[in-house]
């Protein structure tokens, strides 16, 4: 059987010529080796942006401008405040300021002064006739306004806290003395009245 010239075209598509197709086309095309070196180079030489450029200028300028304030700001203010010519040479803290009260706020004045012969007072407080008694030393002492002793109730331990009873109460100047054992009640002529056991653990 003989094939006419045209029966390959009839079968499939027409193959190209062996002889005729390009090398380049047989692989993708891939840069060589100088090639690569001229992008380098090409990288290196881009210029820096001009953003770039702009914020190291400010900040070679602004960093040494902000760094001389905070000196000078520093050699100019003392440790406590305000302003200084020079840093003092030592330190001194002064507080008789804050021990001076003023006059408007003070309620009340000194009306007298007396010596007493406790060596440890621990409780003060006032009765009828105004009246001052002190706790302390394992006794209370009564004294007049004037700093006259007028009586002293004795005890066989030392107290901590005192109340004295006002005008206004049931038995004025009956006197409730605080110790570690309990309360003892005195009355005005410093007779015991009696006394509250201490609560022991649960007293608070």
């Amino acid at each position: 059987m003989i094939n006419s010239p045209n029966s390959n075209q009839a079968d499939g598509p027409e193959q190209p010529d062996s002889a005729q197709l390009n090398p380049a086309q047989l692989s993708p095309a891939q840069p060589n080796s100088g090639q690569l070196r001229q992008g380098e180079r090409n990288a290196e030489a881009i210029p820096m942006s001009t953003t770039r450029k702009l914020g190291i200028l400010l900040a070679a300028v602004v960093l040494p401008i902000a760094l001389a304030l905070a000196a000078y700001s520093l050699a100019r203010t003392n440790p406590i405040g305000g302003t200084a010519q020079k840093l003092p040479a030592r330190f001194q803290l002064n507080l008789n300021s804050h021990f001076t009260i003023p006059a408007p706020m003070i309620g009340f004045q000194q009306r007298a002064e007396w010596p007493i012969d406790l060596q440890h007072p621990r409780a003060i407080a006032i009765g009828p006739n105004d009246t001052v008694h002190i706790a302390g030393d394992q006794r209370v002492s009564v004294y007049q306004s004037d700093g006259s002793l007028v009586s002293q109730i004795d005890l066989e331990t030392e107290p901590s806290c005192l109340v004295v009873a006002d005008s206004t109460s049931e038995e004025p100047g009956r006197t409730y003395i605080g110790t570690a054992q309990g309360v003892l009640v005195f009355g005005p002529d410093g007779a015991p009245r009696g006394a509250w056991p201490s609560l022991g653990d649960n007293r608070y």
